[in-house]
């Protein structure tokens, strides 16, 4: 661990879980299982990282979460990148500013993005930034130009599905890639119901 890395406790990792909203609960459960290997909280990103990988070669754990975001930093984003993000992403960044969580990664708004000029800051831990959404999702010819990136997923070697949010808040999961990759499609109603399922699928 890095000297900016404090060790929570199961308790003080639990208090911070609980107080999320119940769609969330099934990410708080499994957050839970995994900090059996520990869990720390990044002193200068806020970031609670849990369950150290032994199988990298350099800091990694297998789960991320980035501390939720005030209002004033998410309207700066959107104004200064011309992005309207959904009402179910907005209240999911009051909560939690994106994730990774194994092999599924949630996007959110790296803070040093919300600045004018805004620049990415590599030093600090930070969520895959949501509004370069608008150029990865060029691998996937399949989706529609008015859905929203906002999380992946790899599979395989070089396979990756992609998830996308239409404005009206429904989901739909395009593969690409790897053959299996091509197989993963999918479609669900609202963000509560995709986290039950991905977050229950991830590996």
């Amino acid at each position: 661990m890095r000297d900016q890395e404090a060790a929570l406790t199961q308790e003080q990792l639990g208090a911070y879980l609980d107080a999320w909203p119940e769609w969330l609960s099934p990410l708080a459960r499994d957050t839970k299982r995994l900090a059996a290997a520990g869990a720390w909280r990044d002193v200068e990103s806020d970031a609670i990282l849990v369950g150290k990988r032994s199988d990298f070669g350099y800091p990694a754990f297998k789960v991320i979460l980035f501390p939720p975001l005030s209002d004033d930093l998410i309207q700066a984003y959107q104004r200064i990148h011309d992005i309207a993000l959904s009402p179910p992403l907005l209240f999911m960044f009051r909560s939690l500013n994106g994730f990774f969580h194994l092999d599924l990664n949630v996007y959110g708004i790296p803070p040093s993005m919300a600045a004018d000029p805004p620049l990415l800051d590599r030093s600090l831990w930070m969520p895959l930034d949501i509004g370069s959404g608008r150029h990865w999702r060029l691998k996937y010819s399949a989706s529609s130009p008015s859905d929203l990136l906002f999380a992946s997923r790899n599979v395989d070697d070089d396979g990756q599905v992609g998830y996308f949010m239409a404005p009206d808040g429904v989901i739909k999961a395009y593969g690409a890639g790897s053959r299996h990759a091509l197989t993963m499609n999918g479609e669900w109603a609202n963000l509560a119901q995709w986290m039950a399922t991905q977050v229950a699928s991830a590996t």
